[in-house]
């Protein structure tokens, strides 16, 4: 009969506990109506309760399971604080194994800060040519690319020594005609730039 009178004790607190919350989460409703608290505020605040909540209750939902109660799951988390305490221990100690081995073995790496300026920059070279390396393919095109915009540049710069020159020989024939090419030119690149270029 006592297992029964555990679960119906559990129950009631479940009941106190559900209770509780409800109190709680209407009480904190009533305070944002009044803008006491902001809904930002509103929605945190119930989120902790919420999640204290369902941590109340799944607590309840293991004691149930264990007959031992409180003291059984009490000491199951002990454990499992002393287990994980261990497993990082374990991994603390075996990162000082392949440290270790990496002293006894010529070709362990060395740290960038016990470098020389010098060293440093020759690996930093390195470390970018392997990443370059990958992207060899690429490199056609973008010398293609940088080929064309260099051209583009030169002869925007041709225009403007043209411009310049017919503008100083004060030759209109010659400047007219090197106005309507920079047009041309313009207005193949952009509608927009060729409306700024008749002005």
């Amino acid at each position: 009969g006592s297992k029964f009178d555990h679960e119906e004790e559990i129950e009631r607190e479940k009941e106190r506990l559900r209770a509780e919350f409800e109190r709680e989460a209407s009480e904190l409703r009533r305070q944002c109506q009044e803008e006491r608290v902001t809904k930002e505020e509103l929605q945190r605040k119930y989120n902790d309760l919420k999640g204290d909540y369902d941590t109340q209750i799944d607590a309840l939902g293991h004691h149930r399971n264990s007959q031992g109660g409180d003291q059984q799951s009490f000491n199951n988390d002990r454990n499992k604080g002393k287990k994980e305490n261990n497993a990082c221990k374990q991994k603390r100690d075996g990162q000082m194994s392949v440290n270790d081995q990496y002293e006894n073995d010529d070709t362990m790496p060395v740290p960038m800060d016990e470098m020389d300026p010098q060293e440093k920059l020759e690996r930093l070279q390195e470390l970018e040519n392997k990443l370059i390396g990958g992207e060899e393919l690429n490199n056609e095109e973008r010398k293609k690319k940088r080929k064309k915009k260099l051209n583009e540049m030169r002869e925007k710069q041709e225009q403007k020594k043209r411009f310049t020159k017919a503008i100083d020989t004060n030759n209109e024939d010659m400047m007219m005609r090197v106005f309507d090419n920079a047009q041309e030119e313009s207005s193949s690149i952009s509608k927009a730039r060729s409306s700024q270029q008749t002005l």
